[in-house]
Formats: structure tokens, C-alpha cells, sequence
């Protein structure tokens, strides 16, 4: 049998595979990259890890973080699944153009109500959770929250705090000491420029705006040592200069602590540095 010489178009194709193996060995490496990057045992502000009620309404049911994550991913799965298949299935390997069609009504119809569908199941409830998440009324205290240039104010006023009397206000910065089990409602403000707060263990982020008081309700199950992210919006150009705060923000810490020595650990903490 002879041997036919092989044709531009089929060297063009061989060349076009090749391409798109790189490519796809490329992606495929990046995404195991990332993967793997966000594996860690012990990581202060993983979201799947919530440590009070709050954190738990977002993380939990139909509307909840996990369920979306996982959600999302199936469909991401699905559609790079079809994508890698018709690209494989159909490249051009030197046949024929296939003959032409316009338009699947049917799949165009069931491609537009099953993601109506999917986004009115999550619309839903995300309502109502955005609602429950702003109800603060069950707050046994306040603490008055103040973002500056660059560290956080913690202001305690007079108050009973959970069964802690507070018989005077008490002004700490960097670490914010909260009781265990008492639901707490922060006051965030800002003094000079937009501050972002958020302990992504205990409930979702707030912007800390000048001229405004966004409120965020906070409950700690157990003591321990939370850390956020202090992220600033400057109106000025960001320098990332060390210190600047602009590439990572501040990282702060915030304590949870059983009620008999909560505040007076602040207080005494606070009166230390000023010392």
C-alpha cells in the first residue's frame, strides 16, 4: 500500500494538538498549585472553620457558603468536563465542514430555566440570611469600634457585659477582648478613610466608613485567639511600603475569653501601654 506524504492541513492539525496539550498540562498544573496552596492545618482564618453562631449562618444551609462552594464546583466541573470533550471529540483533523444548523430551541430553553432555577433556589434563603445576620437585638453589650491610620480603637463603654459590670468606659487598641457566649453587637465607624473589618471566624466583613455606623453582631463559642485582616482603601495612590498596610493589611488580634476576666484584661492591658 502506498504511503501518502502527509498534507499542510494535517501537519497544521498535529501542530494545533500539540498547542493545546501544553496548554491544558499548563492549566491543569496551576490549578493543582492552587489547590494545594490552600491546604493547611492550621489556618486562623479559614472560612469552613466557623467558631461562633454567626459564622455558622453563613457557613451552614441552602443559602450557606459551603453548599454554594460545592455547588459552584460541580458545575465548574461539569462545564470544563463538555468543553475538554468537544475539543478532543470534534478538532479538525482534515475532514469535511459538517453541515450547518441554527439554533436547539429545546436547549436553549432548558439552559435558561435550570440556571433560573438553581439562582432562585440560593436567592431565597440568602435573603433571609442576610436579615438574620443583621439582627442584633438579642446584644447583652456594645463595643464601639473605630478604624484609623493603621490600628483598630476598641471603646467599652459603661455598661453590664454579660454579667461583667463595666462602671467606666475602657479604650484599648489591637486586640479586642469579647466573653465567651455573650452575644456582642460592634459599632464600626472610621475616623479618616475606609477601613474593611472582618474575623472571618466569627462573622462576615464590614466596612468601617467615616461619617457612618454599620453595626455586626459577635459571638465567640469557646476562647480563643482570632485573627483578621485590617485592608484599607486609601484615596491617595498605594506605595506598598513596608508598614504602608496596603499589600496585606494589618493582621490584628482578637481574644475570647471566659466573662470573670474579659474586660478587666483589656482595661489593665490598655492602662499598661499608656503607662
Amino acid at each position: 500500500m502506498a504511503m501518502h506524504p502527509p498534507t499542510e492541513r494535517s501537519e497544521s492539525s498535529m501542530t494545533t494538538l500539540h498547542g493545546m496539550r501544553r496548554r491544558v498540562a499548563a492549566a491543569l498544573t496551576v490549578l493543582a498549585a492552587g489547590v494545594l496552596a490552600g491546604c493547611a492545618k492550621d489556618a486562623p482564618q479559614d472560612l469552613f472553620r466557623p467558631a461562633g453562631p454567626n459564622a455558622r449562618e453563613i457557613d451552614e444551609g441552602l443559602a450557606g457558603q459551603r453548599y454554594i462552594f460545592y455547588m459552584a464546583g460541580v458545575v465548574a466541573l461539569i462545564v470544563l468536563v463538555a468543553v475538554a470533550y468537544i475539543v478532543v471529540r470534534y478538532r479538525d483533523r482534515g475532514q469535511d465542514i459538517p453541515q450547518q444548523t441554527h439554533g436547539n430551541p429545546k436547549l436553549e430553553i432548558a439552559l435558561t430555566i435550570i440556571p433560573a432555577v438553581i439562582l432562585a433556589t440560593i436567592a431565597v434563603p440568602t435573603v433571609k440570611k442576610v436579615f438574620d445576620l443583621a439582627d442584633t437585638s438579642d446584644a447583652a453589650c456594645v463595643v464601639n469600634v473605630t478604624g484609623q491610620q493603621w490600628w483598630w480603637e476598641y471603646d467599652y463603654p459603661a455598661q453590664n457585659c454579660g454579667g461583667i459590670e463595666i462602671p467606666e468606659p475602657i479604650v484599648t487598641s489591637g486586640e479586642m477582648v469579647l466573653p465567651v457566649g455573650t452575644p456582642v453587637v460592634l459599632r464600626i465607624t472610621s475616623r479618616d478613610v475606609i477601613h474593611s473589618f472582618w474575623i472571618p471566624r466569627l462573622n462576615g466583613k464590614r466596612d468601617a466608613v467615616p461619617g457612618r455606623l454599620h453595626t455586626l453582631r459577635m459571638e465567640a463559642d469557646a476562647p480563643h485567639l482570632h485573627r483578621s485582616v485590617h485592608r484599607v482603601l486609601r484615596p491617595e495612590p498605594c506605595t506598598h511600603a513596608p508598614g504602608s498596610g496596603c499589600a496585606d493589611g494589618h493582621r490584628l488580634r482578637h481574644l475570647g475569653r471566659q466573662p470573670a476576666r474579659a474586660l478587666h484584661l483589656a482595661g489593665s492591658r490598655d492602662a499598661g501601654r499608656r503607662g
